[in-house]
């Protein structure tokens, strides 16, 4: 019966992904459309990670082994954009004000980074795909750094040095993330070993 029911619940986080990319694309496609082609996988976000998501849990729904470069680009740069998001937006708004569209886009991308934080607790990644992924995720950030974007979003007059600690901010969280997550049982059965 739990089986069955787990299913149900990854068919449904597939179609809402697949609902979500699609919708992200349409949102999204002024914009995409002014991007030069060769900075897309750098800079395209939204429709990229839920669609890369619901191939994830469509390979856990079929039982089929999840490759880990196709996890680590799933899972990471959803939890990174997730925790870029609780940064950049409110940033964002506390330098223009509040705005209704900027806060609901951080739950928009805590419905995928959320998948990220479970699938990584849940599914340990080699060393090499993380690696791999932390330095996509780096030149993405530089080349958003060099176009004054947060992916497709402008940062509007924000100084470069507010702009630099944000990424600096979303680097170093997404690293302590990705370490815990990957390593909880290690880290609580040293501690309860030293109590």
């Amino acid at each position: 019966m739990f089986y069955l029911m787990k299913n149900k619940i990854i068919i449904v986080l597939i179609i809402l992904d697949l609902i979500w990319a699609v919708s992200a694309l349409v949102y999204d496609l002024s914009a995409i459309g002014q991007i030069p082609i060769y900075f897309w996988p750098f800079i395209i976000i939204c429709p990229i990670y839920p669609f890369l998501l619901a191939i994830v849990w469509y390979q856990k729904v079929r039982h089929n082994h999840i490759n880990s470069y196709l996890l680590a680009f799933a899972t990471i740069p959803s939890l990174a954009y997730f925790i870029g998001a609780l940064i950049y937006y409110p940033t964002l708004m506390s330098a223009y004000g509040f705005n209704w569209l900027e806060f609901g886009a951080i739950f928009w991308v805590a419905f995928y980074g959320l998948q990220a934080v479970y699938l990584l607790f849940k599914n340990p990644i080699p060393k090499m795909p993380v690696i791999l992924v932390l330095i996509f995720l780096l030149i993405s950030f530089i080349i958003q750094f060099l176009t004054k974007s947060y992916g497709y979003l402008d940062f509007g007059n924000l100084d470069s040095a507010t702009i630099i600690i944000i990424y600096a901010a979303i680097l170093v969280n997404l690293s302590a993330y990705i370490y815990v997550l990957q390593n909880i049982f290690t880290i609580l059965n040293k501690v309860k070993k030293t109590s």
